[in-house]
């Protein structure tokens, strides 16, 4: 799953010329908090972005998230 993120943020490098980042952020122990994602380019952190609780596909739901972000940029 990992590589799979990795190199989604590779590839979003290399198309934009800036460089990405992304942390997710999970409440432990509080199962009625969402984990939220927030992706980082250039320094500059996104607002969070909820994610499913238990997704059956992480790395994939990250991605979708990464390219949403980015058409947004554009």
């Amino acid at each position: 799953e990992k590589l799979k993120i990795q190199s989604k943020i590779a590839a979003l490098r290399d198309q934009t010329g800036r460089s990405w980042d992304y942390q997710v952020l999970d409440k432990q122990g509080q199962s009625e908090v969402a984990p939220l994602l927030e992706i980082v380019v250039d320094g500059r952190i996104s607002q969070p972005i909820k994610l499913p609780k238990s997704p059956d596909f992480p790395a994939e739901i990250l991605c979708r998230e990464f390219d949403q972000y980015a058409s947004r940029r554009t």
